[in-house]
């Protein structure tokens, strides 16, 4: 309803033409990386490599932030804020679609209902933490960059 329509509004704003026109730079940036990854040839695996990808664009165009998550999944090391990203993702998603009592619920054996949650729950820290860091850099007179981060200035 109302909340909806009022976080729909803000939300439009991150995607006009004129803020998107701001990131078009380091989207192509990022697209050039990915391409030079697909180009070396061989098997690739491309879901890991698109959430990468897109990890680092939203963190490049929305905070201002480097992520690194393409470098290290190219280079066959673990990211740990892509993984926090899969494993927060997955969390809502069960959580929408089982609604609010989702720990409950048969998706998961008992004995790993508690463990996942924990690991949920860890990912959503290590974001807080990282958004808390670049609030705090803008706070500090860091440069902002981003439409998100250009919010809080």
């Amino acid at each position: 309803g109302r909340e909806w329509a009022s976080h729909r509004k803000i939300v439009a704003l991150l995607f006009s033409r004129r803020s998107l026109e701001g990131c078009m730079g380091a989207i192509h940036a990022s697209t050039e990386e990915l391409a030079k990854l697909c180009e070396a040839g061989g098997v690739l695996d491309l879901y890991p490599l698109l959430h990468a990808w897109s990890l680092d664009v939203i963190g490049r165009c929305a905070f201002g932030h480097e992520f690194g998550a393409l470098a290290a999944t190219a280079g066959g090391e673990a990211c740990a804020f892509t993984a926090a990203a899969a494993l927060l993702n997955d969390g809502m998603v069960k959580h929408q679609v089982l609604g609010p009592l989702a720990h409950l619920l048969g998706w998961l054996p008992a004995w790993a209902r508690p463990r996942y949650w924990r690991r949920v729950e860890a990912a959503r820290r290590l974001y807080a933490g990282t958004a808390e860091a670049i609030v705090g850099r803008i706070r500090c007179g860091g440069e902002a960059s981003g439409p998100v981060v250009s919010s809080f200035c």
